[in-house]
């Protein structure tokens, strides 16, 4: 009985059950997602686009994300899987990243245990559909494999290659891995070491530049801000953002609490001179970020969430030097900012989940309309009236049917960011070119997003009511951010 009682509450058996519970509420988390459109644009790209210059590292140039995640992404759009495969990959990236975080990192049970059920491992990386799941996965890899990088270069120059084309906002955190690896690289070569393995790193380094450069490629047509602010205005709006990226973590109640206790650690680390490159590299990624947010694009929970990936890997490295740097008063101090972050649940982040599993609110009904296309005649036309909007609709109708986009005259596809793609019709326009080209066709279906459409008023224009116009389907406004109308109308009786 004391050996079975022992094997129950033994740190191996919690860190399996643990595993096992978060792993299954993700898996319950993403069977009752719905896809948003930002999810369904990078399915559209991996299947419409080719490997060409003027195609996929085209679209990265506007889209602003670098190509990994289309890579993976498109051998299963081009099979044609269904869009659902999507949300499962996320959460497997998200569980092998939770299994080497559990069962090959060296930390204290408890912190482990702690950070398990923080949301960077809850819902969070699996819900959306996005390429933060695979980022999360590769700076965990990062973390296992830091201590022997100079073992394995060359997996820890892919790694690291891997986050750079998989998220921008990672930039500044690889760029400071890469850089402090070159400067070890460069006393390898003073020290005269092995010269085997000095060429390794050798090439590891250069996997990782030729990435950047690639990046640089990929990011080519990216249109650059010519925006000029003062020094002062610029200190300002990035300690708005850093403040802003704690709130979006902590809160307003534990928000303060948690950079008093991140300044405190952070100074307790560097006291150790091992542990002062960690903390210096995830400094740097969190100040990249920063600078992203404040003149680039706006920030977010799921972009903010990699502050945690970036605190962990610091955490998992400087553990390498335990001897002196977790003594017990040293350890306290860093379960203390460990238990923050698992308090990092604040309400908004736990009623998102609620509402994201419960029956009567859906955060979109672009499943529901895909649906209500499945049961049209296989030879309806369906009409796309705005890419950006229609995009998650799009995804995920059956293959006997086919939308259309109503600019190009060509089968619906993915947004075109390029902001010199203008999309902007009337309503008079619209009936006019659907005589012209669909001419003989009786009722003709549009696909309309209830927040506005590419065809001006058109949304407004359905609620009024007209005789040409019938509402086949109209989503609930309960809880949700996408929501549609699928109407019908007839050009021939009513033109």
């Amino acid at each position: 009985m004391k050996k079975f009682y022992d094997y129950i509450f033994s740190k191996k058996t919690i860190l399996l059950i643990t595993f096992i519970v978060v792993s299954v509420m993700n898996l319950i988390f993403a069977f009752n997602h719905e896809y948003w459109r930002d999810e369904t644009q990078a399915w559209l790209i991996a299947r419409d686009c080719s490997l060409s210059a003027d195609s996929l590292f085209t679209v990265t140039s506007y889209e602003g994300h670098p190509v990994l995640w289309f890579l993976i992404l498109m051998p299963f759009a081009k099979l044609g899987v269904s869009v659902e495969i999507l949300k499962y990959l996320t959460w497997f990236f998200v569980t092998v990243s939770l299994y080497l975080f559990m069962f090959k990192t060296d930390i204290p049970a408890l912190l482990r245990v702690l950070i398990a059920l923080t949301p960077a491992y809850v819902y969070f990386y699996v819900v959306p559909a996005r390429s933060y799941s695979l980022a999360s996965l590769l700076i965990i890899c990062i973390s296992v494999v830091y201590e022997k990088r100079s073992n394995k270069p060359i997996l820890y120059g892919l790694l690291l290659s891997g986050l750079l084309q998989t998220l921008t906002i990672m930039g500044g955190f690889v760029t400071a891995l890469g850089f402090s690896w070159f400067i070890e690289t460069i006393i390898f070569l003073i020290q005269k070491k092995d010269k085997k393995m000095l060429v390794k790193n050798i090439v590891g380094l250069f996997i990782l530049l030729a990435s950047a450069l690639f990046l640089l490629w990929e990011f080519r047509y990216t249109p650059i801000s010519g925006d000029s602010h003062s020094k002062k205005e610029t200190i300002m709006m990035l300690w708005e953002q850093y403040l802003f990226g704690y709130k979006i973590i902590f809160g307003n109640i534990f928000n303060k609490i948690a950079i008093i206790t991140t300044s405190v650690v952070v100074m307790l680390f560097m006291l150790n001179k091992k542990s002062r490159i960690p903390v210096i590299i995830t400094c740097c990624g969190v100040m990249w970020q920063v600078y992203i947010y404040a003149f680039v694009y706006s920030n977010a929970n799921h972009r903010v969430i990699t502050w945690i990936y970036m605190m962990l890997f610091c955490v998992i490295v400087s553990y390498i030097y335990k001897e002196s740097i977790y003594s017990m008063k040293n350890l306290s101090l860093v379960v203390i900012m460990c238990v923050i972050i698992a308090f990092s649940w604040k309400y908004e982040w736990r009623d998102l989940i609620k509402q994201d599993i419960n029956p009567d609110y859906c955060f979109s009904y672009s499943k529901e309309v895909a649906q209500k296309i499945t049961g049209l005649p296989e030879d309806s036309i369906i009409l796309s009236l705005s890419a950006d909007k229609d995009s998650s609709v799009v995804a995920q109708v059956d293959k006997n049917h086919v939308v259309y986009d109503v600019f190009t005259g060509r089968v619906a596809t993915f947004a075109d960011r390029n902001p010199e793609c203008i999309r902007k019709m009337t309503i008079k326009e619209l009936y006019d070119r659907v005589s012209h080209s669909y001419s003989g066709t009786g009722n003709i279906y549009a696909i309309v997003s209830a927040d506005g459409c590419d065809v001006e008023n058109f949304s407004d224009y359905i609620k009024e009511g007209h005789d040409e116009l019938e509402i086949i389907y109209e989503s609930s406004h309960k809880g949700i951010f996408e929501d549609f109308y699928l109407v019908s109308f007839n050009l021939i009786n009513n033109g």
